[in-house]
């Protein structure tokens, strides 16, 4: 397995790679004064082995792995949160169903009966369009767009291209 730059490189001595994970560490309050101060060292010496070993870099990379990492956790987590929503989706999609199934629409007033329809039309419309798009190419997108006048007046000139003169 390849050595992370993180990790004690060929050649660090011991004492130069604990000062180097100390401000690894430090994130982005990462300085040699503090690095100094804390392993009792000078900064002129830390300063040395910083560019030797080359500390910014190392201490970059391990902060893109940091970074990386929660990213990744982060993606993961809202997978797992999404097809648990899901789940509770589905449960109250079938308590609802056996609900509506029970229901006796006679006890509705007219009024209840068209909220009710035009809500479920409302909700079948917004489920197809989503459909539609999840489904349609960037070309199909694009003609789409199109207005009405557009298409009627292409149609319109294509029909008089293909009609032979009088």
């Amino acid at each position: 397995m390849a050595q992370k730059p993180w990790e004690r490189m060929e050649g660090e001595s011991a004492k130069a790679f604990e000062a180097f994970r100390i401000y690894r560490d430090m994130g982005s309050e990462r300085n040699l004064r503090a690095v100094a101060q804390q392993c009792n060292k000078s900064v002129s010496l830390l300063g040395r082995w910083s560019g030797a070993n080359q500390w910014v870099e190392r201490a970059r990379a391990y902060d893109n792995e940091l970074e990386r990492a929660a990213h990744q956790e982060a993606v993961k987590s809202v997978r797992e949160m999404r097809k648990r929503q899901l789940g509770i989706v589905a449960q109250m999609q079938h308590k609802a169903m056996s609900a509506l199934q029970k229901m006796d629409t006679k006890s509705m007033k007219p009024k209840d009966q068209l909220a009710f329809l035009t809500k479920a039309m409302e909700l079948e419309q917004k489920l197809r369009v989503q459909m539609v798009q999840d489904t349609t190419s960037a070309d199909e997108k694009q003609a789409a767009d199109n207005s009405l006048a557009d298409v009627i007046v292409a149609a319109y000139q294509r029909r008089r291209q293909n009609e032979p003169d009088n």
